[in-house]
């Protein structure tokens, strides 16, 4: 990983254009930064996936993707059930019995 360059002060700061090229400088240094920072996360997050070759390796991804919905359906629901009670959201709550 490279560290960033810093960018030395001039040594006597006399003017207002001496002030604009060193906030010039320090512009394209923040441009250079938020590139690499970009690459770098789209590298990190946005891999593509290769896509399953054979029969086999098809019917497990479609396996393992609905594996995956059912789960998440099955966790939604009990989380509903669990918290209907004090789920304000939906606007009924369930009165307790005596």
């Amino acid at each position: 990983m490279s560290q960033i360059e810093p960018i030395e002060l001039p040594q006597t700061i006399t003017s207002l254009e001496d002030i604009s090229a060193y906030k010039d400088s320090l512009h394209k240094q923040i441009e250079q930064e938020e590139e690499r920072i970009a690459n770098k996360w789209n590298d990190l997050f946005h891999k593509e996936e290769t896509m399953p070759q054979g029969k086999a390796q098809k019917f497990a991804k479609m396996l393992s993707l609905g594996t995956t919905m059912f789960d998440g359906m099955m966790l939604g629901w009990k989380l509903y059930r669990k918290y209907q009670e004090g789920a304000f959201i939906l606007g009924k709550t369930k009165k307790k019995r005596k």
